[in-house]
């Protein structure tokens, strides 16, 4: 599977003031994977996002589940979510592809984006560590608070 990059439509959401709130706001996520035997696997995990071109940036290792189909060089189909807060009511759901950052220079300026968000998160980080890049096809903001329901759709 060749890994896709798409603006768009789904950027346009994704630069939507109210996705960034969500996305600045929220400290942790679902990720889902789909692995090599077609089944899901999910994690909850850390992220961060870089605007241009519009990305969503994790920290894993290498020996994870989630990145078996990945090892390969190839890219994988994935699913995000943020917004479990009852309170707020509001979520981001998010599909696409998935992939392991492989260029240095591009490594470094994930992990500073990382890491500004998550200082404390360098002790996870070692020579296993691999750092996933996850690009956007569909999502979907909703906020249940007013009603009608606030939906935007790419």
């Amino acid at each position: 599977m060749q890994f896709l990059r798409t603006y768009g439509i789904c950027y346009h959401l994704l630069m939507d003031q109210k996705v960034l709130a969500i996305l600045n706001k929220e400290r942790s996520s679902a990720l889902s994977i789909s692995l090599l035997d077609g089944s899901p696997h999910t994690a909850c995990m850390a992220f961060g996002y870089k605007e241009n071109p519009f990305e969503i940036l994790f920290l894993t290792d290498r020996k994870s589940k989630k990145c078996e189909p990945l090892l390969k060089g190839l890219s994988a189909k994935a699913s995000f979510v943020v917004g479990f807060d009852e309170a707020d009511m509001v979520t981001l759901q998010i599909d696409g592809e998935i992939k392991i950052e492989e260029d240095r220079g591009k490594i470094e300026e994930i992990r500073k984006i990382y890491f500004e968000k998550y200082p404390d998160h360098r002790r996870y980080e070692n020579e296993g560590s691999r750092y996933l890049v996850f690009v956007p096809l569909w999502s979907r903001y909703t906020d249940f608070k007013p009603v009608p329901n606030l939906v935007i759709t790419s």
